[in-house]
């Protein structure tokens, strides 16, 4: 079984399978090495599971086509985190893909009254928000979602109106994540 969610990981692991088949690697050899793969770090990487919630660092995901993928690979209610600077992008298909694949969503940075108004006029009563920050969207998505359901720092923006990178991006979701994870241990 494949760890890594979504159809583009499927279709990547089936060609690096028949890639490893083509140089002489056993069939066992090949499903030991599919087993074992991960994500890399900020790419759909499952960081935590929280009181039944899955929380997914996708920091890397900067371009609007990057979240809609990691929004069509998730299964369970969907709770985003998007947004960051603004590079001047059509924002319609991924606010297409957000109403059409999240149980909500909470915009943070720059582009978080963009985001939110394209999202509403799609569909109007959409369960989403704006936020000056990263943390306060993740902790609204926290305080909505539900066991079973996953929150994802995919934010189809850059990150230089917060953070230096996608790396201290992610960085910081997992820290905030860690610190949820730690108020909730008894």
């Amino acid at each position: 079984t494949l760890k890594a969610p979504g159809e583009h990981n499927r279709i990547n692991a089936v060609c690096a399978a028949t890639a490893a088949a083509g140089v002489g690697c056993s069939a066992e050899a090949i499903r030991r090495g599919l087993t074992c793969f991960s994500n890399l770090p900020q790419r759909l990487e499952l960081v935590a599971v929280v009181a039944g919630r899955r929380f997914y660092n996708d920091s890397s995901a900067t371009t609007p086509e990057s979240t809609i993928v990691a929004l069509r690979s998730l299964e369970g209610g969907i709770w985003l985190l998007a947004g960051g600077s603004d590079k001047g992008i059509d924002f319609q298909p991924l606010t297409a893909a957000i109403a059409a694949c999240a149980v909500g969503a909470a915009f943070y940075g720059a582009v978080r009254e963009t985001l939110r108004s394209q999202v509403i006029a799609r569909v109007p009563g959409f369960c989403c928000t704006t936020a000056p920050t990263m943390a306060e969207a993740l902790d609204w998505c926290w305080q909505r979602s539900r066991p079973g359901e996953c929150i994802v720092l995919s934010p189809a923006c850059a990150s230089h109106d917060q953070f230096q990178n996608f790396r201290q991006r992610g960085v910081r979701f997992v820290e905030l994540v860690r610190k949820l994870s730690d108020q909730r241990k008894p």
